[in-house]
């Protein structure tokens, strides 16, 4: 462990303590709703329109006539946000351990099928500029913007127009993954670090995908895409995205994402892929959520008629409002790595604590301890940070 981790602590702490006496702002910055991205009423853009986070909606009395929610903002939105972060220790996040990971803006027409008489239109483009480019890039189009000698570079990360008709749905272009319960967007997701199975998750497609909104309780979504993290250039490359969500009760949901495709590439000329994502959300009370994840992906070597490798992850996480302003959030994941005879296990357990100081300022301190097991050696060390981002 590095010396620079010792420094952690305090620092995390006067942060905290600052940001508290800045603020008593009762602004908080939302996750997404679960079922349609028209529900997503959340302060700061969710770049991705993702559903990657499911909590409970709030119980209707009636049944709308399309089942889409009206926020009562405008359809139209242009904005952004910075967000950077120190993390140091035995699990290497960032490299540089400062730095700007997104720096990112957005212009979208927000698809409101319920607002404009049963049939509407909208778009979104989102480009981004920081170390996380590449998590947001394809293998094609944004493959040939070069990367700067610090790691920083730039991608589109979503480009995409949509149809609606009623409660169906249809977005074409480059859009973000609908896999997965961790957004890929800083400001977002819950802890500063993500989690094994998030790396191994698609987190763009090109192609399209369709959403049916069947009830108010469940949905549908399918699409034809050119394969995973791909562009529409990737050549002989291409798959089928398939998944359901059903709000099983008001305070339980859960939900299904599977992909399946050829993948050719540098290591495979002819190879079959699969994933799926299964996530379940209790809202145990009004201050209290667990969330439940496992992941598994496999490659089929068609050339040589075997199994080049697969992947399979479990992940919990228990989140705790301390108030309006401030969540407590704790994951504890088991992950497993095979390439043919090869075996890597992951473990983790990472605490951190979320803090909205306004509707433009987020602050996020964090601890991390991992145990990795790569065939006979055993590694194992504590990490840490803290991260920041300023939304507008």
């Amino acid at each position: 462990m590095k010396k620079g981790f010792f420094t952690f602590a305090s620092f995390a702490a006067a942060a905290l303590v600052w940001g508290t006496m800045a603020s008593a702002a009762d602004s908080v910055l939302l996750n997404p709703t679960p079922m349609t991205e028209r529900a997503n009423a959340q302060v700061v853009k969710q770049v991705a329109d993702e559903t990657t986070e499911v909590t409970a909606p709030q119980a209707v009395t009636e049944t709308p006539e399309f089942y889409y929610y009206d926020d009562g903002a405008s359809q139209f939105n242009f904005g952004g946000y910075i967000y950077a972060s120190w993390y140091d220790g035995f699990y290497r996040w960032n490299d540089p351990s400062l730095a700007v990971n997104q720096t990112v803006l957005f212009a979208e027409r927000k698809l409101d099928t319920y607002r404009n008489g049963g049939f509407d239109w909208g778009y979104n483009v989102t480009a981004l500029f920081g170390t996380e480019h590449a998590q947001f890039a394809d293998d094609g189009f944004d493959g040939k913007w070069g990367v700067s000698g610090d790691g920083y570079g730039m991608s589109i990360y979503e480009a995409y127009g949509s149809v609606g008709i009623d409660n169906l749905s249809v977005k074409f272009g480059k859009f973000a993954s609908p896999f997965g319960y961790e957004s890929a967007v800083g400001p977002v997701r819950d802890l500063n670090t993500t989690s094994y199975i998030h790396l191994h998750e698609p987190l763009i497609f090109s192609g399209a995908l369709a959403t049916w909104d069947v009830s108010e309780r469940f949905s549908l979504n399918g699409g034809l895409t050119f394969g995973a993290n791909n562009s529409w250039e990737a050549d002989d490359n291409y798959g089928f995205i398939f998944g359901a969500k059903f709000q099983w009760t008001d305070r339980l949901a859960i939900s299904y994402e599977g992909y399946l495709g050829r993948l050719v590439d540098e290591d495979y000329a002819k190879a079959n892929q699969y994933l799926h994502s299964i996530i379940a959300t209790w809202d145990i009370d009004c201050r209290t959520q667990y969330v439940f994840e496992t992941c598994y992906g496999s490659v089929y070597d068609k050339e040589a008629d075997e199994l080049a490798g697969d992947f399979f992850g479990i992940a919990n996480y228990l989140k705790y409002k301390v108030c309006d302003n401030i969540e407590a959030i704790t994951r504890f994941e088991w992950a497993r790595d095979k390439v043919g005879d090869e075996k890597i296990d992951h473990t983790e357990l990472t605490f951190g604590v979320k803090y909205n100081v306004n509707e433009h300022l987020m602050i996020r301190p964090e601890v991390r301890y991992d145990w990795v097991k790569d065939g006979g050696a055993k590694d194992k060390g504590f990490s840490g940070g803290i991260s920041g981002a300023f939304m507008f």
